[in-house]
């Protein structure tokens, strides 16, 4: 029996790997033929079979575990003994085979095991992630010895780290009753593998502070969670450690060192450290081979990659990987093929991690096919391959393929893993998606990943992307353990809905619970400011960069940079680029696309030309980006001058390229040019389909466009969201309308209608076609709403004239929890300056804080407006004192309302601080100075503003001017000097000024230049019925009655009616409408008693009816006197006095001109009730004071 250990031994020393394979099974069929058989032979037979076992384990490279389980299995009796080999080898080669069950012996009583078996076991579901089983084995020794062993503590704090069961990790290393450095070394190793690296410094700092001396692998380990520029500090803390511990000379140290400094981006101290290494491995060169490539430094890389084979030093499959990494963008392809070529040179082609490492070179250079196609010839595909192919579908936004890919793993048994699931619920956050990503999340319920703080990250992201925050807030509210990556999963959701308030409230909760943010952090919120109003936010989160050492980092700064250009901003974007310490082709990228989004396209082409005097190399993003500056006509040249470079470049039939030229083609008006671009694409994808759509749609061609997503469907590619946008953005009018409802149908057939989006682009569709209807039910049906939604809508109803319905959505906004933003705030405001309605107006303003929208120039300019249609010049003004920036637009804004309601001081006096702030006047704001003359000093002062202001100016008068001006003679009375400017000008077709001069006429009773004046007008535009009205009500106050009847009979013979006079009055946010003589409002009869009981007294006061204004042919006095008193502004007033509180003032709309005798009597009535009364009619303000006066001066 002596050779049973000779054997054995033979067995377990030589012959261990894939070459011994025929010699181990050579030897094992000897052993056989010998009797070993299946019979007991006692221990000795039990360890020839252990062996047996284990020599064939060992074979990692047969990829097969039929001979080991079929040696064991032979064994009559399965103890201990043969059990632990089988485990620890074929778990150490076959790292994601789910552990198998202990036989029903072993699985009794855990703590009865030995501790070699106890932690082979546990070692093995370590790294094979089986949770389950792990706990299995933690519970079965649970309050034994063995449970506060230091070594078995160990391997359940590993195998608790890298399952990303934290908590169970910290509770083992709590109950350690001798925590040592490998203790502290497994939990630190843990956090950092779940993505915790500041907590991974804090374990470090207990560990010292209890004692513990750290080891070198504790030191290698930790310097694993320097993973930025934020982490360098702590880096040079642990080397200045190894330094101290005498490691330095360490060669394993020294690439560890390397590693870590390439991370934190100080190449020069990457360098220093290998240039001091007396010798230098193959480890050390592809450390400082992928310190240089992860940072962007591919020539200097590849350098290393020859300088290192010159020196002797065979590369390995890690150098393979490193030098693959660093060549894995769209713009280094040609290398990356290269390196795949002498991979196959160098026999290595054939190795899973080389295998992996040239996927992800095509996936990152944007070549999925390419991987696709070595992932299909790999003979055993590792769980790690088909993880990376669904990241790359994850990232390419294909839901579909991912689903597929999905499919099948699950058709070949391969059992996912958390980043199977992370890259599936990442593939599919989409709404078209949101049933498919909810059937998966139910499939892990109940099982270890379902409390995964990495997959729970990936399914608040997948939710927050399907608009579905409820559901993503629930799922990280339930989270016990949050890291950085749960807290940026849950703001980005924030961000992606545009809930910026959200966004930062978790941002400050993430820091008061000690949560630092990474960069991931700042790229978020970020997203969150996407226009001028939101500078503020942009400046304070750079300040935060600034404070957490990301200022450095180029992704940070290129976002940064995307962040000033949306903001407008061009100074401080051009000042992170000009002090970036390390820049990249995607920096001057997003500086030239900065400038495009700016308006800036001759810096653009500026710093497009000068990227390879920089050593820049244009990559197929430039010329997106630059492809973007040729956004019109103007630029067609320049389009053109970068198409020949990409044709030069090789890269016009790209896919990506050759989209964005068919779109610069389409935006520059060469359809013909774009379709060119189109037809020669060898491959087009469904970005292209949308960019030749878009181009015809642009043009409102939606013949060609329906057409052409015709072909594209026979191509078999799905329509996208962007597909119908831009297909219904083709429909302009009410013909289109057929058009747009096909669409929809297909939209519903396509499953996307129920996207967002969509649903936004098809009630714009409805609006541009007339059918507000159709666009609010549209709107019902929607399940999910943006800000977008509810401001289409009331964008939809405010160009229909429905302002009521504008107004009422927007507060059905607020019940609903949906969330204003800055252009929600620019149409709210339109709409209230339309309806007038002052209340609102005023409670809307007071909530910009809350909205988060600053008081820029926009929204300062539509606010002013607002208010000053409103007729509050206080509000108004106090608007304009809180502005910090003001365009002419503001100071035109209010100069004319004060213009407007006969402060002509005021608004000459505005008019002269604007040009001592040096502000150029434009014709709206000279207009409002002669319109603010007509109030204010002699006629000669409005006629030196007239041709001195033109003159200074380097202008010729305008229209408004001359307008302005004959209003100004028709208030002096120099009616003929009037009339001969209006001859005069080179505007004698305009309206307004006819207009002007007939309302002085009537004014000054001049009835022959009336007549003049009406027919003028008639001749331009002959269904107005105001010239009719106008001439009617001249010659009635004239006393001429037949030439009066002649009017209205032209009138009625030509069906021209005149516009009923309505008044409204505002009493607690609602408008109240009266008519001339109306009886309809419920409190008619207290309104008439006071009109009654109000009549009585002003004429105490001194009111005589001027019954001349009656313009009826009566005969009676106290008939006239009726028609006069019972005018709708009479009734509207009467409302509001007996409605309002005593000496609050009142404000009247009408939209007609006041009558004369009206207007006499409010100032009466002001007087007696010791009110101030804002009456706005068809023609201007009038402010009617306590006093009794009035603020036009009894012109208008």
């Amino acid at each position: 029996m002596g050779y049973y250990p000779t054997y054995c031994a033979l067995l377990w020393r030589e012959f261990r790997g894939l070459r011994a394979l025929p010699e181990g099974k050579a030897i094992h069929a000897y052993l056989l033929i010998r009797g070993s058989g299946r019979g007991a032979r006692g221990c000795e037979a039990h360890k020839f079979h252990t062996v047996s076992v284990l020599s064939k384990a060992k074979d990692a490279e047969a990829k097969t575990l039929e001979l080991p389980r079929r040696s064991y299995g032979s064994i009559a009796q399965r103890e201990v003994v043969s059990w632990n080999p089988k485990e620890g080898t074929t778990y150490a080669h076959h790292k994601r085979l789910p552990v198998e069950p202990f036989p029903g012996q072993m699985r009794q009583d855990y703590s009865k095991l030995d501790m070699p078996t106890l932690l082979s076991r546990i070692r093995a579901c370590c790294r094979s992630e089986t949770l389950e089983e792990g706990m299995r084995i933690h519970r079965g020794i649970a309050y034994s010895e063995l449970e506060r062993d230091v070594d078995v503590g160990t391997a359940l704090i590993e195998m608790y780290g890298k399952c990303g069961s934290l908590e169970n990790a910290q509770m083992v290393l709590d109950k350690t009753s001798d925590r040592n450095a490998e203790s502290w070394t497994a939990m630190i190793r843990g956090l950092i593998q779940n993505g915790r690296e500041g907590a991974a410094f804090e374990a470090f700092s207990q560990m010292q502070w209890e004692g513990v001396t750290p080891s070198k692998n504790t030191l290698l380990v930790v310097l694993n969670a320097c993973t930025d520029p934020a982490s360098l500090a702590q880096g040079k803390l642990i080397h200045a450690l190894m330094v101290q511990n005498g490691l330095d000379s360490d060669v394993q140290v020294g690439s560890a060192l390397i590693q870590m400094y390439g991370r934190c981006r100080s190449l020069d101290a990457a360098q220093e450290i290998f240039e001091r290494l007396a010798e230098k491995d193959v480890e050390a060169w592809n450390a400082i081979i992928a310190a240089y490539g992860d940072n962007g430094q591919q020539k200097k890389a590849m350098q290393l990659f020859n300088e290192m084979q010159q020196q002797g030093i065979v590369p390995n499959n890690s150098t393979m990987v490193s030098i693959l990494q660093a060549f894995a963008s769209p713009c280094a392809l040609a290398e990356g093929k290269q390196i795949h070529a002498l991979t196959v040179d160098k026999g290595l082609s054939l190795d899973a991690e080389v295998i992996n490492a040239l996927m992800g070179m095509y996936i990152r250079c944007e070549c999925v096919d390419e991987a696709q196609v070595l992932f299909e010839k790999m003979s055993r595909k590792e769980l790690s391959s088909w993880n990376l192919l669904l990241g790359a579908f994850a990232h390419q936004g294909n839901g579909q393929k991912a689903l597929e890919m999905f499919a099948r793993m699950q058709r070949e048994g391969i059992k996912g893993n958390k980043h199977t699931f992370v890259h599936m619920f990442n593939a599919c956050a989409n709404p078209m998606f949101l049933v498919d990503s909810k059937r998966i999340h139910t499939s892990i319920f109940g099982s270890e990943l379902e409390r995964d703080v990495l997959v729970n990250s990936a399914l608040i992201s997948m939710y927050g992307k399907c608009s579905n925050l409820d559901e993503a807030r629930r799922i990280f509210d339930k989270l016990s353990a949050r890291d950085v990556i749960a807290w940026n999963a849950m703001i980005s959701a924030y961000t992606n809905q545009g809930d910026r308030k959200k966004a930062f409230h978790l941002y400050d909760s993430m820091q008061k619970e000690g949560i630092k943010p990474n960069k991931d952090t700042f790229l978020y919120l970020l997203d969150t400011v996407v226009n001028m109003s939101h500078l503020a936010k942009g400046k304070m989160i750079h300040s935060h960069i600034i404070q957490n050492e990301y200022q450095s980092d180029p992704s940070v700064n290129n976002a940064l940079i995307s962040m000033y250009g949306k903001c407008e901003d061009l100074q401080s974007a051009l000042q992170v680029f000009d002090t970036m310490p390390e820049q990249n082709v995607a920096t001057w990228n997003a500086m030239i696309s900065t400038c495009a989004q700016t308006g800036e396209t001759s810096m653009a082409f500026e710093l497009f030309r000068q990227m390879p005097d920089e050593g820049m190399q244009y990559d197929k993003l430039t010329f997106v980006s630059i492809l973007g500056a040729c956004i019109s006509a103007a630029e067609l040249v320049e389009g053109r001058n970068i198409h020949t470079l990409v044709r030069e470049k090789g890269l016009e039939l790209d896919v990506v390229v050759g989209t964005a030229l068919t779109s610069m083609y389409g935006g520059c008006g060469s359809q013909e040019e774009a379709r060119k671009i189109f037809e020669k694409l060898p491959q087009r994808d469904v970005a292209a389909w949308n960019a030749i759509i878009a181009t015809y749609a642009r043009e409102g061609n939606q013949k060609v466009a329906l057409e052409l997503f015709d072909e594209m469907q026979q191509e078999d590619l799905k329509p996208d969201r962007f597909t119908f946008v831009n297909l219904l953005s083709a429909c302009t009018t009410a013909t289109s309308l057929e058009d747009g409802k096909f669409i929809q149908a297909c939209a519903f057939d396509k499953g996307t209608e129920s996207d967002v989006i969509v649903g936004n682009a098809l009630m714009d569709m409805y609006g541009r076609c007339g059918t507000p209807a159709d666009a609010r039910q549209m709107f019902d049906k929607m399940s999910q709403r943006d800000s977008n939604t509810w401001n289409t809508m009331m964008e939809i109803y405010s160009q229909h004239g429905l302002n009521k319905e504008a107004l009422l959505l927007f507060k059905q906004m607020q019940l609903e929890g949906g969330r204003p933003n800055r252009t929600t705030l620019l149409r709210v405001f339109d709409v209230c300056a339309k309806l007038q309605v002052l209340s609102d107006a005023k409670l809307i303003s007071t909530r910009l804080g809350d909205y988060e929208v600053d008081l820029d120039v926009e929204v300062g300019n539509v606010m002013v407006n607002m208010f000053v249609k409103c007729g509050s010049l206080q509000e108004a003004k106090e608007t304009f004192d809180k502005m910090l920036n003001r365009d002419v637009a503001t100071w035109g804004t209010l100069i004319a309302a004060y213009a407007q309601q006969g402060r002509g001081n005021i608004a000459l006096q505005l008019f002269a601080q604007m040009q001592q702030e040096g502000k150029k006047p434009n014709e709206s704001t000279l207009a409002s100075v002669l319109s603010a003359c007509s109030h204010v000093g002699p006629l000669e002062e409005g006629c030196d503003y007239f041709n001195s202001t033109s003159v200074d100016e380097g202008m010729q008068q305008s229209v408004q001017q001359y307008g302005s001006m004959v209003n100004l003679l028709g208030q002096k009375g120099r009616l003929d000097e009037a009339e001969d400017l209006i001859a005069k000008t080179p505007y004698k077709d305009d309206k307004a000024m006819w207009m002007a001069l007939l309302g002085a006429c009537r004014v000054h009773g001049d009835v022959d230049r009336g007549k003049r004046a009406a027919e003028q007008l008639l001749q331009l535009d002959p269904q107005n019925s105001a010239p009719y009205i106008m001439l009617s009500n001249i010659y009635a106050a004239a006393g001429k009655w037949d030439a009066k009847a002649r009017v209205r009979k032209v009138m009625a013979d030509k069906g021209i009616r005149k516009q009923p006079g309505i008044s409204s009055v505002e009493v607690r946010s609602k408008m109240q409408e009266f008519v001339v003589r109306d009886r309809s409002h419920p409190q008619s009869r207290e309104i008439y008693a006071e009109l009654d009981r109000l009549t009585a007294e002003i004429k105490k006061a001194g009111y005589v009816p001027d019954t001349k204004q009656v313009l009826h042919n009566v005969e009676s006095e106290e008939e006239k006197e009726f028609l006069l008193n019972t005018h709708s502004e009479r009734l509207a007033i009467c409302y509001g006095l007996i409605s309002t509180p005593p000496g609050s003032p009142l404000r009247i709309i009408k939209n007609l001109r006041v009558c004369p005798d009206c207007h006499i009597a409010t100032k009466f009535i002001c007087k007696v009730t010791g009110r101030d009364i804002i009456v706005r009619d068809g023609k201007r303000f009038h402010h009617f004071a306590k006093d009794g006066s009035c603020s036009c001066g009894d012109y208008w």
